[in-house]
């Protein structure tokens, strides 16, 4: 029955689905709630601010390029949940 509120450090890695190779990392910092109810229901909840980059994927002609992109970006995630654990 732990109830917080915290802030955190992110290093998130994600994969374009158009190209499995091209990597984006984000990176930043969060604000966060997290409760957990009577009837085994949890709710976490984080905002925040980070900073994203990633090299360029493929050109339309096949080859490959090195262009960093790079931008600031906003972090959040939600995450609804029913423990399974024995009642203490």
């Amino acid at each position: 029955m732990n109830n917080l509120n915290y802030v955190a450090p992110v290093f998130k890695i994600t994969f374009n689905a158009e190209n499995s190779q091209r990597s984006i990392h984000k990176t930043g910092i969060v604000w966060g709630l997290q409760r957990n109810y009577r009837r085994r229901f949890s709710l976490d909840l984080n905002l925040g601010l980070g900073y994203a980059f990633a090299r360029e994927g493929r050109a339309e002609s096949g080859e490959i390029t090195g262009e960093q992109i790079s931008e600031f970006t906003t972090i959040g995630q939600l995450n609804l949940g029913i423990w399974l654990n024995m009642r203490s």
